[in-house]
């Protein structure tokens, strides 16, 4: 019995969680973050507010956040931000404290930056060294406040105007196209770093931040922006959930649902919310996005790239059987074949998935997405189908396939740091060995970084394999290096697809002379898009 608790619904699964939610936060890998307000119990004991964590273990409190009064977390989960008594403190995943600063702050999507607001300054704080990187002014972050993966941040000043701190900018950039008058603004910077979503005076406004043009587009009564990439927003609405499409189509109401205070995502398409103080649990189609997930970088709900492995998740069949193919991968395994808008896939594997609560399909087919499949625009719509050993399969829903010509990613390291993991960029020296803090690079030294994404190449790669000679990328790449304080272009040697897997880009250049202080911050950019990483690199005697 759930004496004093509410339940939560999760796939048919019930949990019992304490009640008043004050603030939920989602994982890209489907967990939950709670906070709960102080409750009084009826033996007349008060309960003290802490966070918590949903996830396929069940619930349980996360260490040292008692009497936390809010908090902000990275996507991974692996930074979290909780703000106490005029204090933010930076806690790693197993709740170890790192560090403390006097003020409120928020952590970026991938836990390298924290936007600090102290007084009315606003600063811009490189987690890793611990360095304060920008400060400006006379800023007012009520409540709308938003902190990319490459360390801008947008925020209102004190005339109601939203401005933008870079981490490579000595002074803010204002965006006049978007001033309101109203007390708060909601604001979101897109999973690229390129875009700004802000809610103001009953109208969403679209901002790529280099460029002087603003989309307006009119919707009322939204209390968050869920997600904001660059085919959707995902807004909380007083209506329920709201899916806004970029491309000028039909907006879609993802969860009709009115009431709802609080909610989050959690995973590409998976829902938390609070309605008549119940969390519920919920994926909002019959066929979830879920079931086919990218196996090869981080990337937007559902979607993908050429050369990239994705999963397609399926019902339990009964003839199956586990097998993993080599190169040249056949476009039918045991029967099974995977065909995107009708033309045949590389099969990787055939898997069986291992339990969990929270899945609904057992078995996994992993395909190559061909180089070969006909692009018609930035991103493709596209549909799956499945042959089986016994027919053909077609879902209930159809299942889509976003196919992207580039989407810029460093592939990451997984180091580990005082505070967490996977913060640097994959990268070699010349001999082949991998840079890390204890074989960082050195001025002057030739190395390779390894990407995903950069798109179209010279000339068409194998579908079904490596390349065997590395293929130059078809448009120029730009991208700088910085020490924390000096930034400059970075010349490359050369930007290709590598050998070693069909979706792996290697980009070469030399080391500059500067001041890296243990490492040096990479950032590039691609059509419009890009990414930033550290690198190890020796510090300057």
């Amino acid at each position: 019995m759930c004496w004093r608790w509410l339940i939560a619904v999760a796939l048919s699964t019930f949990v019992c969680l304490p009640q008043e939610f004050t603030n939920l936060r989602g994982t890209r890998d489907g967990a939950l973050f709670f906070l709960t307000a102080a409750q009084p119990m009826d033996l007349g004991l008060i309960t003290i507010p802490r966070i918590f964590v949903l996830d396929n273990s069940g619930v349980r409190p996360f260490p040292g956040t008692e009497q936390a009064e809010d908090f902000d977390l990275s996507d991974d989960g692996g930074v979290l931000v909780l703000y106490r008594a005029g204090e933010s403190i930076v806690l790693n995943a197993s709740g170890a404290e790192y560090m403390r600063l006097e003020g409120r702050a928020q952590i970026s999507p991938n836990g390298r930056f924290l936007a600090l607001q102290s007084a009315s300054s606003v600063s811009l704080v490189d987690v890793l060294s611990k360095q304060t990187l920008r400060t400006a002014e006379a800023m007012n972050l009520l409540p709308g406040k938003a902190i990319s993966s490459t360390g801008a941040i947008a925020a209102v000043d004190a005339n109601r105007q939203i401005q933008i701190i870079r981490p490579d900018s000595i002074s803010p950039s204002g965006l006049p196209a978007i001033i309101g008058n109203q007390p708060n603004a909601i604001l979101h910077i897109d999973s690229s770093g390129r875009s700004l979503a802000a809610y103001m005076n009953s109208a969403i406004h679209i901002k790529v931040l280099t460029a002087p043009t603003t989309l307006q587009v009119p919707t009322s009564s939204v209390r968050a922006i869920l997600r904001f990439d660059n085919r959707s927003l995902q807004l909380l609405t007083s209506a329920g959930i709201q899916s806004l499409p970029l491309d000028g189509g039909p907006s879609e109401m993802v969860i009709a649902q009115s009431g709802l205070t609080q909610a989050a995502l959690a995973g590409p398409e998976r829902y938390f919310y609070i309605v008549s103080g119940i969390l519920v649990s919920r994926y909002a189609r019959s066929v979830p996005i879920e079931v086919i997930r990218n196996l090869s970088f981080f990337a937007s709900a559902g979607e993908t790239l050429p050369g990239t492995v994705f999963e397609w998740r399926i019902p339990q069949q009964s003839n199956w059987l586990t097998v993993t193919a080599t190169p040249p991968y056949p476009t039918s395994l045991n029967g099974y074949r995977v065909l995107l808008n009708g033309r045949p896939a590389p099969i990787v594997a055939l898997t069986t998935l291992p339990g969990s609560r929270f899945q609904i399909f057992s078995h996994a087919i992993r395909f190559l997405v061909p180089w070969s499949l006909p692009l018609t625009g930035d991103i493709t719509t596209v549909s799956l189908a499945l042959n089986t050993p016994v027919g053909v399969v077609f879902s209930t829903t159809p299942v889509r396939l976003y196919v992207r010509k580039t989407n810029p990613r460093f592939e990451r390291a997984t180091h580990t740091s005082a505070i967490t993991t996977q913060f640097r960029a994959r990268a070699y020296h010349q001999e082949g060995t991998e840079l890390s803090p204890a074989s960082p690079a050195v001025v002057n030294e030739l190395i390779a970084v390894r990407m995903r994404g950069l798109g179209p190449l010279t000339s068409l790669p194998p579908d079904d394999r490596p390349p065997s000679t590395s293929i130059p990328i078809a448009s120029k790449l730009e991208c700088t290096i910085s020490d924390g304080i000096d930034a400059r272009p970075l010349t490359l040697e050369s930007a290709a697809l590598s050998i070693t897997q069909s979706d792996i880009y290697d980009i070469t250049f030399r080391i500059p002379a500067m001041n890296p202080r243990g490492e040096l911050h990479l950032s590039c950019e691609l059509a419009g898009f890009g990414d930033s990483a550290a690198i190890p690199v020796r510090s300057q005697p």
